[in-house]
């Protein structure tokens, strides 16, 4: 895989730590940085289960901490740079504060757009929302990489908690992602 892309979307995919539960961070396993990514690990673990993904993979802190990074792939997976499939959730920090947070995640969302063309990705859809406060949500899909490596995602961008936004994606490498699972990703912000 081309590390650009890696460090592009989510910069996560290395060895899995082998016990149940385990995930492979730079963190020590009793600090508290650690103890934090194991709370977010745990927060995204359902939604993880339901797209195949349950194993709780990697998680790592970036930008003083306002950024957290965490991968989810098939229980069955040994190694996650191995990968066929993953769940990836970029957890960004918000204030709390709605005209602040406003302003936060169209500064996200024009980031991750002006990503999208210097990393190549061919997008495919994007489909824009905007809450009653005017937050933006987001859906996409995009194939970007080469030769093996290629993947071909399903995101959403939305605001995950009070004072968090995430990016959260559904991806496959080695074959098309399902326009079922496609859809499921889209229902994350667009309930049926």
């Amino acid at each position: 895989m081309d590390m650009r892309y890696v460090a592009v979307f989510t910069a996560i995919f290395l060895t899995v730590a082998g016990a149940a539960g385990a995930f492979e961070s730079p963190f020590k396993d009793d600090s508290a940085e650690y103890l934090t990514l194991q709370k977010m690990g745990r927060h995204y673990q359902l939604m993880a289960d339901k797209f195949g993904c349950s194993k709780f993979a990697f998680a790592n802190l970036a930008d003083q901490g306002k950024i957290a990074d965490l991968a989810y792939v098939p229980y069955d997976t040994a190694r996650t740079n191995a990968w066929t499939r993953a769940m990836t959730v970029t957890v960004y920090s918000l204030s709390g504060k709605p005209d602040v947070d406003l302003a936060l995640m169209n500064s996200i969302l024009n980031g991750m757009n002006a990503q999208y063309g210097k990393a190549g990705a061919t997008i495919i859809k994007t489909e824009s929302f905007r809450a009653g406060n005017g937050e933006p949500s987001v859906f996409i899909r995009y194939d970007i990489g080469d030769g093996d490596a290629r993947e071909h995602n399903a995101g959403v961008f939305m605001r995950s908690s009070p004072n968090t936004a995430a990016f959260i994606q559904l991806q496959s490498r080695g074959a098309d992602l399902p326009e079922a699972d496609a859809q499921q990703v889209r229902k994350l912000i667009q309930p049926e």
